[in-house]
C-alpha cells in the first residue's frame, strides 16, 4: 500500500530480499545485505525524465538503505549521473547508476553483469571519491559519491560522457 507524501511522490513498505550472512572483505566480520526494488508506475523514459524524481525517492528512502542503485537507459545515463552527483552532493550514501545496451530479456546481454556488479559494489563497499577502479580490485576509502557502473568499471558520476561508436 502506497501513501502519497507529496505531489507525485509516494512512500511504501518495500518487500525485500535479504542475503545470507557473508564475511565483509578486509574486515573479518559478517553482514547481511537487503535488496529492495522500487519501480515507478508508469516507467519513465530516461530521455524525458524530470530531474526531481530520483533524488526525491532516494531522500524519501534515505533512512531505510545504506546505498542506492538506479537502473537507467544508456542514452542519457551520463547526463543523469552528472546531474545526480550535484543534486545529491553531501548525501552521505552511495548512489550507483547502471544500465544495459542489450536488454535483460535478450539471450546475450550486458544487463546481468552491469546490474550484479552495481549491486555487489553498493552492498559490499564504500565508494571512493577520488579514483576510478575495477570492481574486482578496489581499495576502501570513505568518500561517498554518485557513480556510474558500466562494462565492469565504476566511474565518477560527473566525469563520464556518452559517445556513439559508428
Amino acid at each position: 500500500e502506497c501513501r502519497n507524501v507529496t505531489d507525485g511522490v509516494y512512500e511504501t513498505c518495500l518487500p525485500s530480499l535479504v542475503t545470507p550472512r557473508s564475511v565483509v572483505p578486509g574486515h573479518g566480520h559478517t553482514k547481511r545485505i537487503r535488496y529492495a526494488i522500487l519501480e515507478w508506475n508508469p516507467l519513465l523514459d530516461s530521455s524525458n525524465m524530470e530531474m526531481d524524481g530520483a533524488p526525491a525517492e532516494i531522500k524519501l528512502n534515505y533512512t531505510s538503505f545504506d546505498a542506492f542503485v538506479v537502473l537507467h537507459g544508456t542514452n542519457t545515463m551520463s547526463y543523469t549521473s552528472s546531474a545526480l552527483s550535484f543534486l545529491l552532493e553531501d548525501l552521505g550514501k552511495t548512489v550507483i547508476l547502471t544500465g544495459a545496451q542489450i536488454p535483460l530479456s535478450q539471450l546475450r546481454n550486458d544487463a546481468v553483469d552491469n546490474l550484479l556488479g552495481a549491486l555487489s559494489i553498493a552492498g559490499n563497499y564504500i565508494i571512493p571519491g577520488n579514483v576510478t577502479f575495477r570492481s574486482c580490485s578496489c581499495s576502501l576509502l570513505f568518500v561517498l559519491e554518485c557513480s556510474l557502473y558500466f562494462n565492469h568499471t565504476l566511474h565518477h558520476g560527473n566525469k563520464v560522457q556518452a559517445y556513439i561508436d559508428i
